[in-house]
Order: structure tokens, then C-alpha cells, then sequence
């Protein structure tokens, strides 16, 4: 049934190719449908834009229709894939940098300022805890420490006893100790003829126990004192001590008013104990 009233899309094509070709045969049956909005059959073209034809459909040949846009379309695409060479990938990475120096430029020196801000941030806390991480290492974990007592009122010092090292050495858990005490108003000098403000700061202890396994050294020369040492007027040595007198083993150095014998020179004292490293000790008995 024709209808021109415009309330359907289709129209046969006997009465609008009638109409806008003027032909002499309008009855002519052809029942192909019509688009009368675009004035074109289905399959055919309007200037240079092809119209497909339905899916299913295909006047021109007896098998179902192929769509020719989407036939093998992985397999043409696999055929144009291009491929840079190295050398073009590395012109086409290089085309900002070469087009913008002064921003390339500008973005290095920004990556550089952000890497040496992060390695300043995160590398000198690390080398504040290595540091002290050492310096605990060197004390060791079993260490104790034992000072008198300062009242911080009246400022008055608690000594400790002089039978301390030996009943601490005697505790089961204890396995060495050593125990100094300093000698006041005594000093070491090279000869008896430095005067006696010129102590260049080395002090005189009383040395009692084992420094050796206690303090974690050894000595750089000689021994430390026993039993036929400890009765004979003979000194050893902090490291500092030998340096600043300028004396090695066997020779002699002035304290107080005698001459004492140096038998031994210790070696450097770890970082709690390396005010020890100027001082010079003297057996237990002879202060």
C-alpha cells in the first residue's frame, strides 16, 4: 500500500521513480524498498559515500553479504604495523630536548636538586646513627660503668671504696674489671727540669684490674702490671701520654719527685673511655 502523506518512511519504488524521473512506465512493478528521507536505495551511494547494504543481504552476489571495511581487518592491520629503527626511536625521543634546551636543562638541574636533597636528608641522620652505632659497639653490650656519686645540691662527691674493684671482680656474672683512681695534684713531665705548669695536661692514675679485656685495647708495647712489676716504680703509658712525652719503652719520666720506668704503652681507648688515652698509671700501692 503506497502512502504520500509522509507517515511512512518507505514508498515503492514504481510510484518515486515515476515521480523524479518522468519515466513512461510507472507501472512498472519493482517492490525494493525506498528511503524517502535520503532519496537513495539501500546499497547504493550518494556522491562519493557508499550506503551498505543490510547485513544478510547482497544484490550483486548470491552468498550472504561481507562487509569489505571489516573483512580480515587483523590481518591488513598486522601488514601496515611499522617498526622504528634505533636510530629513529632515539631522533624521536631527542625532539623535545632538541626543540626546548633551556627546559630540558631547567628539568635536569630540577632532578638533580630533588636526588642530592634526598640523599642529604636520608644520609646524614645515617651517618649520625652509624657513628654512634659504633661507638656503642665499642663499649659493648656487657659494659657497666661505675662513677661515685655527686650530690647535686651540696655538690658533694661519694667515693667509692677502695675494696669496690675487688669485691666487684669476686661476682659470678663479672668477667673482668678495672678501676682507676686519680692522684691529685701529680702530673708527668719528660725531665725534672719542665716546669711544673707545663704538664700539658697529663693526669696521674692509679690503675687497678684488667684494662685489656675490660676496655677492649691492647697494648702497643710492653705489659701491663703484675707481680714483679707492681712493687718497682714503673709507670704505663695512654697512647696521647707517650706521644706528648716523647718517650718509648725503658726509658724514664719525672712524677711527683722520683723517676718511674716505662714497661708498657697502651694502646688507643675507645670513645667512653678516651680521656684515658692522656694518663699515665701507676701500680696499686704507690699512691
Amino acid at each position: 500500500m503506497t502512502d504520500y502523506s509522509g507517515n511512512s518512511r518507505f514508498a515503492p519504488r514504481q510510484n518515486l521513480a515515476g515521480r523524479e524521473s518522468g519515466g513512461t512506465h510507472p507501472e512498472v512493478p519493482d517492490s525494493r524498498p525506498v528511503d524517502i528521507q535520503r532519496g537513495v536505495n539501500r546499497g547504493e551511494s550518494v556522491g562519493n559515500t557508499p550506503i551498505r547494504a543490510p547485513y544478510g543481504e547482497d544484490r550483486h552476489t548470491s552468498g550472504p553479504y561481507t562487509d569489505p571495511y571489516t573483512e580480515d581487518r587483523h590481518t591488513r592491520h598486522r601488514s601496515r604495523r611499522i617498526r622504528l629503527t634505533i636510530l629513529d626511536t632515539l631522533i624521536t625521543a631527542t625532539l623535545g630536548p632538541r626543540g626546548h634546551p633551556l627546559r630540558a636543562v631547567l628539568s635536569g638541574l630540577g632532578v638533580a636538586i630533588g636526588i642530592a636533597s634526598l640523599v642529604a636528608v636520608l644520609g646524614i641522620p645515617a651517618c649520625f646513627q652509624a657513628e654512634a652505632q659504633a661507638e656503642f659497639d665499642a663499649w659493648g653490650a656487657n659494659l657497666v660503668i661505675a662513677r661515685p656519686a655527686v650530690d647535686r645540691y651540696t655538690n658533694v662527691e661519694t667515693p667509692i671504696p677502695e675494696t669496690a674493684p675487688a669485691m666487684v671482680s669476686r661476682i659470678w656474672s663479672v668477667k673482668s674489671s678495672f678501676a682507676v683512681r686519680a692522684v691529685p695534684d701529680a702530673h708527668a713531665y719528660r725531665t725534672d727540669t719542665i716546669p711544673q705548669g707545663q704538664s700539658q695536661g697529663i693526669s696521674v692514675m692509679v690503675g687497678q684490674g684488667d684494662p685489656l679485656g675490660t676496655l677492649s685495647t691492647t697494648m702497643t708495647s710492653g705489659r701491663w702490671f703484675d707481680d714483679a712489676s707492681s712493687p718497682l716504680p714503673t709507670v704505663v703509658l695512654g697512647s696521647n701520654a707517650a706521644t706528648l712525652l716523647d718517650v718509648g719503652l725503658g726509658q724514664r719520666v719525672w712524677i711527683g719527685d722520683n723517676w718511674w720506668a716505662v714497661i708498657g704503652i697502651l694502646g688507643p681507648l675507645p670513645g667512653f673511655a678516651a680521656q684515658l688515652n692522656s694518663s699515665t698509671f701507676l701500680a696499686p700501692g704507690w699512691a
